[in-house]
């Protein structure tokens, strides 16, 4: 077995198939979100890791980075005044014409869950419910 310590794969749609290669060869694995695209695949995938007594973890740090908590603990202690309303946006620059995650295919809604999840980290931190 050669030695691979990390693996990339892109579009979307091959998130489960290189993670389910990397699990199935004994191997954790940090993937980049979404994990895969289909609830039934991501389940597939978490078994096989507890099956293998393995470690696999999305890689969304952005949702819990530490920033957020403490922006919240700014606000519930009055420091920054009261919260009224939370407007936020996510973007970045235009990518060439052929890149593969304009691709109808395999999904058009797939396309967009590189970045479409974004947008929840800040609004979370603000949220009742976890």
């Amino acid at each position: 077995m050669t030695s691979t310590p990390c693996t990339y794969p892109y579009p979307n749609a091959l998130h489960h198939h290189w993670i389910e290669a990397c699990l199935e060869s004994g191997k954790h694995v940090l993937a980049e979100k979404p994990l895969t695209t289909s609830a039934g695949a991501t389940a597939a995938l978490v078994d096989l890791a507890a099956a293998r007594g393995l470690v696999l973890q999305e890689n969304f740090a952005f949702l819990r980075h530490g920033q957020h908590r403490t922006v919240r603990a700014l606000v519930n202690e009055g420091r920054i005044g009261e919260l009224r309303h939370f407007h936020s946006e996510f973007c970045f620059p235009p990518l060439a014409a052929d890149d593969v995650r304009y691709r109808a295919r395999p999904s058009a809604a797939k396309r967009c869950w590189t970045s479409g999840c974004t947008r929840c980290g800040p609004h979370s931190t603000f949220s009742e419910t976890p």
